[in-house]
């Protein structure tokens, strides 16, 4: 536990922490190579596999059933505050991580809840590669599609998305 007045790096390295001790460190190289058969227990096989990729660009395997159950964990146990009903949103947003799925039925997702590092887009970079050689689609994400407001869930107009090469490489350049 951080301790009260701690800075917000002594908060990010234990969240870091505490996602690395429930998930298990992967290379592109084997991220490329799941398949639905790699989707964790109580995980729709369609959705893919769960991916996160630290902001040192660094790649975990998602060992629970989603991105939201590994960052509810991990917030937790680091008494980080976070949204209740996306704690996956608070990890990327709050925290730097970008959530990954593989092997769905999308292929390849990559939501970005901020612009990421150069690690983590030299990673997502190589993901594409990959995907695009194995003739896979593949689908970048900025931000969320609809956000809250006091007259209800509205369309984000800073949501953005691409599923071409030179569309995703502009959102992970930050336009």
């Amino acid at each position: 536990m951080v301790p009260a007045g701690a800075s917000s790096a002594a908060l990010a390295e234990l969240v870091t922490r505490e996602v690395v001790a429930r998930a298990l460190a992967t290379t592109v190289v084997e991220v490329a190579a799941l398949t639905r058969a790699d989707a964790p227990a109580g995980r729709d096989r369609a959705v893919g596999v769960p991916v996160l990729v630290s902001p040192s660009g660094r790649l975990y395997l998602v060992r629970e059933h989603s991105h939201a159950a590994i960052a509810r964990a991990a917030l937790s146990a680091a008494a980080a505050p976070f949204d209740l009903d996306q704690p996956d949103r608070t990890l990327g947003q709050e925290h730097g991580w970008v959530m990954i799925q593989v092997a769905g039925d999308d292929g390849l997702r990559v939501q970005i809840d901020r612009p990421p590092t150069r690690r983590q887009r030299e990673t997502i970079e190589d993901l594409l590669l990959y995907a695009e050689y194995a003739g896979r689609p593949a689908l970048v994400q900025r931000g969320r599609p609809v956000v809250w407001r006091g007259e209800g869930w509205l369309d984000n107009p800073e949501f953005a998305a691409a599923s071409d090469a030179a569309g995703a490489r502009r959102l992970l350049g930050g336009r």
